[in-house]
């Protein structure tokens, strides 16, 4: 029950953290880019938004595994390790992108192009930040637990990807859900 009264508070903060998010039209060093005057904004709201996503997982997967406060702060914890090794894979991951991209326009060799495909492709592919959150929470969850979590996992991180699609989807005026406004919109108003 907690858990889902905490949904609402999660997607007003996605809201509201990513609503700045909504204006970026142009390119990286454009407003909201990853550089430029916008760039400690857009890191502070992605903060904002991470730690939304890490109380939200603490709290469903503790609920759901009817943990003690001990270890839901312990699972917090790893939620939060876990958190910052995929961002910090994914910022590896555009980086090298980038460089791919800046090979093909300047019309590198395959050979420079391949082996930075490769790289890409391989830091893509890779699910080692996984494998380390079940080390993580092995240390202070049972079998039975870890078996759990894995099989709540994917059903919570549904919920998390639908919340975050939604707000995308009301900032770019569509309103939440597939087919746009739902009952009682009126064009009038």
């Amino acid at each position: 029950m907690q858990s889902r009264i905490l949904i609402p508070v999660v997607v007003a903060g996605l809201l509201s953290a990513t609503s700045a998010l909504a204006d970026r039209r142009s390119g990286p060093g454009g407003p909201g880019g990853r550089e430029g005057p916008f760039a400690e904004r857009r890191e502070e709201m992605r903060e904002r938004v991470e730690q939304k996503i890490k109380t939200y997982l603490t709290v469903e997967l503790s609920t759901r595994l009817a943990l003690d406060q001990k270890r839901a702060l312990q699972l917090g914890d790893a939620v939060q390790r876990h958190m910052t090794r995929m961002h910090e894979r994914r910022e590896k991951t555009r980086a090298e992108a980038e460089k791919l991209k800046d090979l093909i326009e300047k019309k590198a060799p395959d050979a420079q192009v391949k082996a930075q495909l490769d790289t890409v492709v391989g830091l893509a592919g890779k699910d080692d930040d996984l494998h380390a959150f079940l080390g993580d929470v092995g240390k202070f969850l049972n079998v039975t637990e870890q078996a759990k979590l894995a099989l709540s996992m994917p059903e919570i991180m549904r919920d998390v990807q639908r919340m975050v699609r939604d707000v995308r989807r009301e900032l770019r005026g569509r309103g939440p859900g597939p087919g746009g406004p739902g009952p009682g919109f009126d064009d009038a108003d």
